[in-house]
């Protein structure tokens, strides 16, 4: 920690000088990062190792969880597969969870069930679009408590709040919904509309958010 002092500025003029005046010289920002702390820098550290790690061979007598951690990790960076199958795997799950209507101009939802659906995704993500749930431990050490709170939209609530502030950032979200659902196949009129409507209705989120936020 000394090295990110400043030792020759007097603390009594300014403490925080004294206490991180070498932060920025020793911790320069990092490619694709707008701010860092010392939390953000041990973590980029434990995800370098981690990814060490995970680049090792395989050997007989690892743990079957890292067997398959190492097996996902190298289908992660397996360009040349990922390049040749290219959509079609995603696709075909969303085609067994009822289909995404933003890249299916005939999709039918009369018998679509989204708690079904919901329930199902909960196998491949713990991300969950309108509930949030937080596992904490509970003063009795022996037991567990699931609670159940609000989600986390996609963005930064304040980006939907204060659209005026945030063009820019809002107008990229949409670009970003529109590149990956004309890459998989959508027509670009449908999904620039859909797009629309997902942001509408992630304001809407953000709004009946904030009333929650407010009365907590």
């Amino acid at each position: 920690m000394k090295k990110y002092m400043n030792t020759n500025v007097n603390p009594c003029d300014d403490f925080y000088q004294f206490a991180c005046g070498k932060w920025i010289e020793n911790n320069p920002l990092p490619p694709g990062y707008g701010k860092s702390d010392m939390n953000m820098k041990m973590e980029r550290e434990v995800l370098h190792y981690l990814k060490r790690f995970l680049a090792l061979p395989k050997s007989n007598d690892e743990h079957v969880a890292h067997t398959k951690a190492k097996n996902h990790y190298k289908a992660c960076i397996d360009k040349e597969t990922r390049k040749s199958r290219g959509a079609t795997p995603l696709v075909e799950l969303l085609e067994t969870l009822g289909g995404w209507p933003i890249i299916n101009d005939t999709w039918d939802g009369s018998n679509f069930d989204w708690i079904l659906v919901a329930e199902q995704l909960s196998k491949y993500s713990t991300i969950f679009g309108f509930i949030g749930f937080n596992v904490l431990h509970d003063k009795n050490s022996r037991e567990r408590k699931i609670y159940m709170t609000t989600p986390n939209l996609v963005l930064d609530p304040h980006l939907y709040l204060e659209p005026s502030k945030n063009t820019d950032k809002l107008k990229n979200y949409r670009n970003f919904i529109v590149k990956i659902a004309t890459l998989m196949g959508g027509s670009e009129d449908n999904v620039r509309k859909s797009a629309e409507e997902i942001v509408n209705f992630e304001t809407k989120m953000a709004n009946k958010l904030l009333v929650l936020n407010i009365l907590k």
